[in-house]
């Protein structure tokens, strides 16, 4: 056996190693060449799948939809889930401050009293009763007289006395000492049948349009002035109060419901959180005339809403006001949002 050179066996041992990379790399070519065409093949399967997935959505989303929706007689269309809304609309956005406005700031009780009982209206009304004064033959009053003419009025409302005879609350054994000491009986009770509202020689006249025309002069000027001295926030309410009053009334109303039974109704809007009236109107029945303005509960409550329009208010009503049409009707031309029962 002949002996080999140290040359001639690094020649072998680079020839084996040549070999062995060769049959590797053969190796891996096929390993790596199967997975490829697996991996072709279940992208072709899976696009097939999620484009038919993707299709059987869309008739399931379709379905749901319909299915969401209902259809009225008259058109409208209700959904059972809200609107996605990405930001937030104008009815929803209160832009002024809540509480007293520069105008309703006082320092005193009298000047508190003549923001709602302006001069305008006092001298209106003194105005008025010295023209009946002349008719009925009495003396006419004059601004002092009738001032404390209404501070005994007040006075009566807060002592309850209202119900007690006047002949009573001027007595010298159970009468108040409040009461003699401001004028004599027998005035108060000219004061109290000379007292008048309006134009008494063009009444006639103007009842033919509005029942309520003997306080409607008075009570406009007086209305006007409540949304200038308070800030409504952002929650409104429109409710009515029965004020009781069982006497001769053309417009008087009975509500079984109600303690008193009997008296004048009057419908107002008022903030939610400090009860302040914002607006009132009082309810005076039905009119011949073709030209009375409408008492449906959606005009009612458009009347009311005047002073907070565009305002981005709530307004929560109760079931007799509450519709679809006065919802949409605020939100869409009063930009205002509506709470109520249906």
């Amino acid at each position: 056996m002949s002996r080999k050179t140290t040359e001639e066996l690094l020649e072998e041992s680079t020839d084996s190693e040549t070999e062995n990379n060769d049959d590797d790399d053969d190796d891996d070519d096929e390993v790596v060449s199967e997975p490829e065409d697996q991996c072709i093949m279940r992208d072709e399967v899976d696009g097939d799948e999620v484009e038919s997935n993707s299709e059987d959505d869309l008739d399931n989303l379709s379905e749901i939809e319909i299915s969401d929706k209902y259809f009225t007689s008259t058109g409208r269309v209700y959904v059972s889930k809200p609107p996605r809304i990405s930001r937030r609309a104008a009815q929803n956005i209160v832009k002024e401050r809540e509480g007293l406005r520069s105008e309703g700031k006082v320092a005193t009780i009298i000047e508190s009293f003549e923001k709602f009982f302006t001069p305008e209206i006092v001298d209106s009304i003194i105005k008025y009763s010295n023209e009946e004064a002349i008719r009925q033959k009495v003396p006419g009053t004059s601004r002092l007289e009738f001032l404390a003419y209404i501070g005994l009025l007040i006075f009566m409302g807060k002592e309850s006395d209202s119900k007690t005879a006047v002949t009573d609350l001027w007595s010298n054994i159970s009468g108040r000492f409040v009461y003699t000491a401001t004028m004599s009986r027998t005035r108060f009770q000219q004061l109290t049948k000379i007292i008048r509202f309006d134009d008494k020689t063009t009444r006639n006249e103007r009842r033919e349009f509005d029942k309520f025309a003997a306080m409607r002069e008075i009570f406009n000027k007086m209305n006007s002035v409540l949304p200038k001295c308070y800030s409504a926030g952002m929650h409104t309410v429109v409710d009515e109060m029965l004020s009781l009053f069982r006497g001769r009334c053309p417009f008087k109303v009975f509500m079984k419901d109600k303690p008193g039974k009997y008296g004048i109704l009057i419908r107002m809007l008022t903030d939610s959180k400090s009860r302040y009236v914002i607006s009132m109107e009082p309810y005076a029945g039905k009119n011949k005339n073709a030209a009375q303005q409408t008492n449906s509960a959606t005009a009612v409550v458009k009347r009311l809403v005047h002073p907070i329009n565009n305002s981005g208010r709530n307004v929560t009503t109760d079931r007799y006001y509450t519709s679809v049409d006065l919802a949409e009707d605020l939100w869409n031309n009063h930009k205002l949002t509506l709470v109520g029962t249906l």
